[in-house]
């Protein structure tokens, strides 16, 4: 049998693939209308397949979605959405029909935000995400002109101090600042869609964590002891590993002496830990200790506290001899050559500001480099954080997070305030976290 050159030309269209072989579906998550989940079905087989996003801010971006399914998150609020995949068969590429979808606006339980200043400057282009705390805790992530990409409402625990997106990017963790350890609703583990997944609890778990390349998850928790009659406070570094397993990697009442006549807050423990940082080049943590007004670095492997700064055992000190380096201090991030801080001071001084100090283990001298404090004052009297933008117009920008109060400036080099976040009156700030751009995460 002979087919005629019309009758074959037209079998080999029928079996060449085009776009109406895939259906593309893109849905809403039902909590958070800034999620979109995307899903395609074919019955050809795909070597890979892309994800590309496009959103009515200009903003691109691509993302995997071989497997099938991908998750969109960090979309700006009431915006038009076009999502579009583009499959890969091997020896040809197939672009699927455009699906559009409109993304929710905030909803009303969200404190409405003041933006001033430079909004292009802002972030230095990165999304933030942060606690919130007041009439409504939970969590949220936005961008510089304000605007909500992301949220959660918890009205189960008490107030969260430190939101971050997962190691593995599928969830946020949000963990409660559980001063008094009267707080027994663990880290939270929130679905980009909203939903919540199984808490992480350790008992005394309290202010913040860090999650490790290998998903292991570490917590300051408060170590309790009887001295001289009374319940004293210290604080201990706990290990969670993915399989649940915990590992108490260092207790501050092996290392650090307590004498009963230490600062403290009253009623909020004797070393009073509350930032936490790891490093996982050297495989060392970082813990700030407001109480006593310290920080110490401290060996994973060997639970050995390598150095104290602050308290009369210091291994640093400032050029007119004292060993008060940061004088209660909160969130912290070491630069190369230098330690930038959160120092929220004390009641009697009554204003808070972020500090640079010159820092070199081998060398006990510090010096104050920068410092950053507004006019008027303020006090944060809780939390506080601080962290340096790199690259772009905001290279060598500063962002102040006056936590307690509901302010958070970038400022320049000169400490001139280059943009600000004001919040509702009320409504306060957690730690921040900066997960990139849209899409980069």
């Amino acid at each position: 049998m002979v087919l005629s050159a019309p009758l074959l030309l037209s079998l080999l269209g029928a079996c060449a693939p085009t776009a109406d072989d895939f259906t593309v579906t893109a849905d809403l998550a039902a909590e958070v209308g800034t999620v979109v989940e995307v899903r395609w079905s074919s019955t050809r087989n795909v070597d890979a397949a892309v994800l590309r996003v496009h959103d009515d801010l200009g903003e691109t971006w691509e993302q995997d979605i071989t497997n099938g399914q991908a998750t969109v998150w960090g979309l700006p609020p009431d915006s038009e959405v076009d999502l579009h995949v583009v499959f890969d068969l091997g020896n040809q590429e197939i672009m699927s029909d455009t699906v559009s979808v409109t993304t929710d606006p905030a909803p009303n339980w969200l404190p409405e935000l003041l933006i001033d200043g430079d909004v292009d400057r802002a972030l230095g282009g990165s999304l933030m995400m942060m606690s919130l705390i007041g009439s409504h805790n939970g969590a949220a992530m936005v961008d510089g002109a304000g605007r909500y990409r992301w949220w959660v409402e918890l009205p189960g625990i008490s107030a969260p101090s430190r939101a971050r997106p997962s190691v593995d990017g599928r969830q946020v963790l949000v963990l409660p600042v559980n001063v008094d350890g009267s707080d027994d609703s663990g880290l939270q583990r929130i679905n980009l869609d909203g939903s919540l997944g199984e808490p992480v609890v350790v008992e005394g778990q309290h202010h913040d964590f860090v999650e490790l390349a290998d998903g292991t998850l570490a917590f300051i928790v408060h170590s309790p002891r009887r001295e001289g009659g009374v319940e004293v406070l210290g604080d201990k570094i706990v290990e969670v590993a993915p399989d649940g397993t915990q590992t108490t990697i260092w207790d501050a009442w092996d290392w650090i002496d307590y004498n009963g006549e230490q600062p403290a807050i009253k009623g909020e423990g004797w070393i009073h830990g509350n930032a936490l940082d790891y490093d996982e080049e050297t495989g060392q943590y970082t813990l700030s200790m407001l109480g006593i007004r310290a920080m110490a670095r401290i060996d994973r492997a060997t639970g050995e506290m390598l150095w104290l700064m602050g308290t009369a055992d210091s291994d640093f000190r400032l050029p007119n001899g004292s060993t008060t380096i940061i004088d209660r201090g909160h969130q912290f991030e070491f630069l190369d050559g230098s330690l930038l801080a959160f120092e929220n001071g004390d009641s009697d001084r009554a204003s808070s500001r972020a500090v640079e100090y010159s820092f070199d283990e081998s060398q006990p001298r510090m010096e104050l480099l920068w410092s950053y404090e507004p006019v008027p004052s303020l006090y944060t009297f809780s939390m506080g954080d601080v962290h340096r933008l790199v690259g772009g117009a905001a290279d060598g920008d500063t962002v102040v997070d006056f936590c307690a109060n509901g302010v958070i400036h970038q400022v320049d080099a000169d400490g001139a305030v280059v943009w600000s976040m004001l919040s509702d009156l009320g409504a306060a700030f957690g730690y921040m976290s900066f997960p990139g751009p849209p899409g980069s995460f």
